[in-house]
């Protein structure tokens, strides 16, 4: 505790704005979708099914009010990987105080995290994804009709992919 206060005195009372990121996990690429084909009549279709079992996490932060983000592509979801996220995270943002509401997962309280001094973390209640908006625009990524198809071929950067962030900010 006396570590956190050190590190609020550090960066409060500078003039320089408090950042309030959300921050969230999703798994994607791991199944193949399969869909309808047009056949004539008394035809029936083949199609191939190949169960892929390539996948991986993102790990993404935005801050609601800028629309800044950040993205990082993870094998597992796990605290090794979120130690890894955090650390790029850190480094990307530079010396400002960032809060990070993120949910309740194991990994993120694990105790051999070590929380970089510009993050601090905060919980959201247990069962409530509705207050990070983050949550968003995951739902969409996991949503056959939605935009899972395309995601998988986007990178974060790109063009649709930003746009895509929008959708976190409305409402």
């Amino acid at each position: 505790m006396p570590d956190l206060i050190q590190i609020l005195l550090r960066h409060l009372g500078t003039g320089q704005p408090v950042h309030d990121w959300c921050q969230d996990e999703t798994r994607l690429g791991l199944k193949t979708l399969t869909g309808k084909i047009i056949t004539l009549r008394g035809v029936k279709p083949q199609g191939i099914v190949g169960w892929s079992r390539d996948n991986f996490y993102l790990y993404g932060v935005v801050e609601p009010l800028s629309g800044e983000s950040f993205f990082g592509e993870f094998s597992h979801l796990d605290h090794f990987c979120f130690q890894q996220f955090l650390n790029l995270f850190s480094q990307a943002i530079g010396f400002r105080l960032n809060l990070i509401q993120m949910d309740n997962g194991s990994f993120h309280k694990s105790l051999d995290l070590k929380w970089p001094d510009n993050i601090i973390p905060i919980f959201q209640p247990p069962s409530s994804p509705e207050l990070n908006p983050i949550e968003r625009l995951f739902l969409i990524t996991r949503s056959d009709g939605g935009l899972k198809p395309y995601l998988e071929s986007l990178k974060p950067g790109d063009f649709v992919w930003n746009r895509l962030i929008l959708l976190i900010q409305s409402d």
